[in-house]
């Protein structure tokens, strides 16, 4: 079994950092912006946050409705994932996007594509690096 000094640890540590610092600059230079949802909904007619298959879940209706809106593949990152019939005020969502459209338009127009049960309450700007279940102070249930 090997084990790791922490100074390796720190060097493998150190150049994640700096990929991931690359992966961003490349990110925002190819005119992908990356934004916080802030997303309300009512769980009765989900089946939990995730993604799953057929079934209807929050991620997914995010999702389609994201990607009818922009034209590409949208992937919807969450805060955390919630059961089935489990409810959400604020629940806190991130999403590369590559638009010109400020955030109170895409709020509009992905509010206008989703249903009554869903509704996406906040849009703001983050940056790159920002991930919206890597960086949560706190969750409140």
């Amino acid at each position: 079994m090997r084990s790791f000094s922490w100074s390796a640890t720190s060097s493998i540590k150190s150049k994640c950092v700096a990929l991931l610092t690359l992966w961003a600059s490349i990110t925002y230079l190819s005119g992908m912006r990356r934004i916080l949802l802030t997303v309300e909904y009512h769980g009765a007619g989900f089946f939990g946050w995730q993604r799953q298959g057929a079934s209807r879940s929050v991620q997914g209706t995010l999702e389609v409705a994201l990607q009818d809106l922009l034209g590409h593949e949208i992937t919807v990152h969450g805060a955390g994932r919630t059961d089935r019939g489990v409810h959400a005020l604020a629940m806190p969502a991130h999403v590369d996007v590559e638009t010109r459209l400020d955030c109170q338009s895409i709020m509009m127009a992905v509010n206008a594509r989703l249903p009554d049960d869903a509704k996406v309450r906040l849009v703001r700007e983050v940056d790159p690096r920002f991930h919206s279940r890597f960086d949560a102070l706190r969750k409140i249930y």
